[in-house]
């Protein structure tokens, strides 16, 4: 049995979710009216990461410096 964790839902009820399964991660676009718009095969966390870290990395080129220290200030780590 697995989880699903949304971490994304715009204004048109759009989600974007992570699955997990055996500590495998699947990354999913679900959009209602459409289904699964798109979704990634499994990946081992470290992949999913450095997939998340390159977009942090090409998002940051929009932000200040300061507002990038300041969001990613709170980062945690998820408890178990």
């Amino acid at each position: 049995m697995g989880s699903e964790y949304i971490i994304l839902t715009d204004s048109k009820g759009t989600e974007v979710s992570i699955g997990e399964m055996s500590n495998r991660l699947e990354l999913t676009i679900y959009a209602p009216g459409y289904g699964v718009i798109t979704s990634t095969d499994d990946m081992t966390p470290e992949e999913m990461l450095k997939g998340f870290m390159e977009g942090i990395k090409s998002i940051s080129y929009w932000m200040s410096k300061e507002d990038f220290n300041r969001i990613f200030s709170k980062l945690e780590v998820y408890p178990f």
